[in-house]
This record gives structure tokens, C-alpha cells and sequence, in this order.
């Protein structure tokens, strides 16, 4: 009981401070995804009636959006309370967990305002979003391909300092072996 009176607390108190924060970083994400979009519709080169019809369909895109992002900003903020506060790992988890269902409903909405816009294009055009998408699904993965490639590995010592001597050093000689090749005793 009392766990859930600190949480009421944290959102009562944390709100009316968050706003002006949280209100910055969803005109940042819309303008961003904005942007994104726009040059996507530059290449598609649409005609004033596509163009009409996608204004209609980013708008609606957008309200939804906003609506949504709000609520994930919000929920984030809770989250971040919970973990720097002394709440329990199932009340932490149970906050992932809705983070999580919020940006799944946020994908949801966007793949629908996409199937939406799709309804709009010629074959062309369908033909070019789609192999833009494919592009951007490859640069996608090689970026994570490269980020696991390049992952620092933790067992690694940093340059410059040793292990103890019984670990490394081969007892014969008091020498470093190269690759981990020692003697036979």
C-alpha cells in the first residue's frame, strides 16, 4: 500500500514539472519523424492529389502520435522515478512492461497510416517506397551487425595491466606465453 501512495505521489508531484520538459522532447520526435517523411514524399514525386490526400493522412498520423508519445513521455518519467526511488523490481517491471505496450500501439498506428498512404500510390511509386523501406531495413541491420561487431568484449584486461602472476605468467620462466601455450611440467 505504501508503494502505491509513493507512485501516486511521484505522478501527482513529478507532472506539473515534467510538462514543460516533456512538452520540448515530443516537438523534437514530431518534427524529426516530420522531416523524415517529408523527404520520403519528395522522392516519391506525388501529384497535387496525393499530395492533398497525404496532408489528410499525416495530420490524422500526427494527432494520434502526439497523443500516444505523451503518454509514453509520461510513463517514462514514472520509470525513471521508480529506479532512482527504492521501488520493488516487479513494480519497475510492470512499468517496462507498459512502456513497452505503449511503443507497440505507437508502431501499430504508424503501419496503419502507412497502409493508408499506400492506398494513395500508383505502382511506381509503391514500387520505389518499397525498395526504399528495403534499403532502410539493410542499413538498419548492418548498423546493429556492426554494433555487435564492434562490442568491447568484458573478459578483456585493458592495455598495460597484468593478472596475477600464477594466472599469467608460465612458472618456468616468469614469461608471458603467446596465445596461452605453457610448458609441461
Amino acid at each position: 500500500m505504501k508503494k502505491f501512495a509513493v507512485l501516486i505521489l511521484i505522478l501527482f508531484t513529478g507532472i506539473s514539472a515534467f510538462a514543460d520538459v516533456q512538452c520540448d522532447k515530443c516537438s523534437d520526435i514530431m518534427s524529426s519523424m516530420y522531416y523524415n517523411r517529408a523527404a520520403l514524399y519528395n522522392v516519391l514525386n506525388l501529384t497535387p492529389d496525393q499530395v492533398k490526400c497525404k496532408d489528410v493522412i499525416d495530420k490524422k498520423r500526427y494527432e494520434a502520435l502526439k497523443e500516444q508519445s505523451i503518454q509514453l513521455e509520461q510513463e517514462k518519467y514514472v520509470l525513471s522515478k521508480l529506479t532512482s526511488g527504492n521501488a520493488s523490481k516487479n513494480a519497475v517491471k510492470k512499468q517496462q512492461k507498459v512502456i513497452k505496450n505503449i511503443e507497440k500501439c505507437m508502431n501499430q498506428t504508424g503501419k496503419k497510416f502507412d497502409k493508408e498512404f499506400k492506398t494513395v500510390l500508383n505502382s511506381d511509386q509503391k514500387s520505389k517506397l518499397n525498395t526504399i523501406r528495403k534499403i532502410q531495413r539493410k542499413d538498419l541491420k548492418n548498423c546493429r551487425k556492426n554494433k555487435r561487431l564492434y562490442k568491447q568484449d568484458k573478459n578483456l584486461r585493458p592495455f598495460g595491466v597484468y593478472e596475477t602472476e600464477q594466472t599469467s605468467l608460465c612458472p618456468v620462466h616468469k614469461k608471458w606465453h603467446i596465445f596461452g601455450i605453457k610448458h609441461k611440467k
